[in-house]
Formats: C-alpha cells, sequence, structure tokens
C-alpha cells in the first residue's frame, strides 16, 4: 500500500510517540470488576481505582478514564451530579507526571436537543424512523448521521470544546463495532453508507480534536491500514 501510493508513511513527533508508547492504565477494568460501568461509575469507584493503583506500584505514565464519566452518551461533559469534582482527579492525574486519556464514544447521541439537532439528524431505520441504540446494560442511544452538514457543524465545535476544556493527551475513540448494518441502518446520503461512514466520521471529528492539539494520540477500534492517518 506504501509503495502504490494508496497511504502514506505515518510521522509522528517526539512527543506524541512518548504518549502513544507510554504504560498505561485504563479504568474500565476496575469498573467491571466494582460494578460500575457506564451511568453507574461514580467518584468513589475514580477515586478508589486511581488510590489503589497509585498504591500498587505499578508504573504508569498514561491513566485512562473509561466510559460513564459524561453526563449522558455523546455529551462531552462530565456528569455533575456523580463526579462533581471530576476537574480534581484530572489535576491529581497530571500532578503525578501522568499523561491524561478520556474515553468517548463521540457519535452516540443520548439527547438530540442537547445538541441543537432532532431524531432527523441521527441514523435511520428502513421505514424511516430514528435508529435507537438498547444496550444490555440499559444504554440507549441515537447515532448522529455525520453525513449532514449540520451535524458535522455540531460535532466539529463539540470536539474543540472537549479538547479545550479537558485537554487530553489520548482519547479512546469508541464507535465502529456498534455501526449497525446497512442492510438495518442508514445515513441520510447513501453514497456514505457502510463502512465509508465509519471513515467519513472520522474525516469530521479527528482533524477537530487535533486542530486544539496536533500531538493527540487517537486509540482506535481498527488496524487497517487504510485509517493510519
Amino acid at each position: 500500500l506504501l509503495k502504490s501510493g494508496v497511504i502514506e508513511k505515518k510521522v509522528n513527533s517526539v512527543h506524541k510517540n512518548a504518549v502513544a508508547l507510554a504504560p498505561s492504565f485504563c479504568s474500565y477494568g476496575e469498573q467491571v470488576a466494582r460494578e460500575r460501568v457506564d451511568a453507574l461509575l461514580d467518584e468513589a469507584t475514580l477515586d478508589g481505582t486511581y488510590d489503589d493503583l497509585s498504591k500498587s506500584g505499578m508504573q504508569t505514565n498514561l491513566y485512562i478514564v473509561d466510559g460513564g464519566w459524561e453526563s449522558g452518551w455523546g455529551s462531552l461533559q462530565h456528569s455533575e451530579k456523580r463526579l462533581p469534582h471530576f476537574d480534581q482527579v484530572l489535576a491529581r492525574v497530571r500532578a503525578d507526571g501522568k499523561y491524561l486519556g478520556l474515553w468517548s464514544a463521540f457519535m452516540r447521541c443520548e439527547f438530540p436537543a442537547d445538541m441543537g439537532l432532532t431524531t432527523d439528524n441521527m441514523l435511520h431505520l428502513p421505514d424511516g424512523k430514528p435508529y435507537l441504540h438498547i444496550g444490555v446494560t440499559g444504554n440507549r442511544f441515537h447515532i448522529l448521521d455525520s453525513t449532514q452538514p449540520e451535524v458535522q457543524a455540531v460535532l466539529r465545535r463539540r470536539a474543540k470544546e472537549f479538547m479545550r476544556r479537558y485537554k487530553p493527551d489520548f482519547v479512546k475513540f469508541d464507535f465502529g463495532y456498534e455501526i449497525p448494518s446497512l442492510a438495518a441502518v442508514a445515513p441520510k446520503n447513501m453514497e456514505l453508507a457502510g463502512e465509508r461512514f465509519m471513515a467519513q466520521a472520522m474525516d469530521v471529528i479527528i482533524p477537530a480534536l487535533r486542530e486544539e492539539n496536533p500531538d493527540l494520540v487517537v486509540l482506535y477500534y481498527s488496524l487497517s491500514p487504510f485509517f493510519i492517518k
């Protein structure tokens, strides 16, 4: 693929490689062990996990807060009710000299109105109704239709606000594996349907994130060289 010119060799800065290769700890395993995943994540779990990690002697340079920190799926804002001292937790991570990672499923949308959108801006079913994911843990969310210009504008704005607000060094970008089959769900622009939708969504969001931090490391659930950029 390199020789044919389909993809280009990726060249990172020294700082970006330091973040990407840092020994890391993600809170998700501990959230599962404590039965505090998703909207059950609370401050006691987050503080306790970091306390125990610090006491363990395990050498980590990157600490990743996994899913559940947001006020709603795709809100990109922490839950002030469950995590009232979230900023202090992040400040503690940084004070200990660690890089900060945050999880987010950018394409999820639990409350369209909170983003200034409607269900017309979500992926739709064959009958035209908006798709609603209902997960085993009670998750309920739509998926943003990023083929629509108005949705793209919202995604870019919110991604940049997220970066300015929390200043993560690392983003765990959760999304690709939960795209429903094209036989069941589709965007408004069918030229960007199927797996093209996944690439198009990243083309909207990741450049916006990196406008705020060019060295941002993004972990994505795909090893395809077509996503190398």
